[in-house]
């Protein structure tokens, strides 16, 4: 049997020091259009979540309940999107590429624009503005 090889063009990138440093690789192929394609397909539907994830988090300040079950709510909506926005990007990158591995478990939603709701987590504000 005769063996081909093709060369797809996928490059592998460390992310975040790679597995032995908790992080992971991405493999895609950068000169495919496609990825692209899906990139800025995939960015309509972030902005839309974006939105959603504001609205659900006025909602929680605009209840009754106490301060600590706010947090608590807010951190399951946290997570909700968090696993939205992982699905995206493996749809964006290719299924082969599961993200909350590369990303070593790591939430990507930057619930910072905002004080969570209760106040999940208080020193957060400080560190963002330390941060700029």
């Amino acid at each position: 049997m005769v063996k081909l090889n093709i060369d797809t063009g996928v490059e592998e990138f460390e992310i975040n020091g790679g597995e032995a440093a908790g992080g992971g690789v991405l493999r895609f192929n950068p000169s495919d259009p496609n990825v692209y394609n899906r990139f800025f397909e995939a960015r309509d539907r972030l902005i839309e979540m974006d939105q959603e994830i504001g609205e659900r988090q006025q909602a929680l300040r605009d209840e009754t309940a106490s301060d600590e079950d706010k947090a608590a709510a807010f951190l399951k909506v946290l997570r909700e999107y968090d696993v939205k926005i992982k699905s995206l990007l493996s749809e964006v990158f290719g299924p082969e590429n599961d993200f909350d591995r590369i990303l070593g478990g790591r939430h990507q939603w930057r619930a910072g624009r905002d004080e969570p709701a209760g106040g999940a987590d208080p020193h957060h504000r400080s560190r963002r503005q330390a941060r700029h």
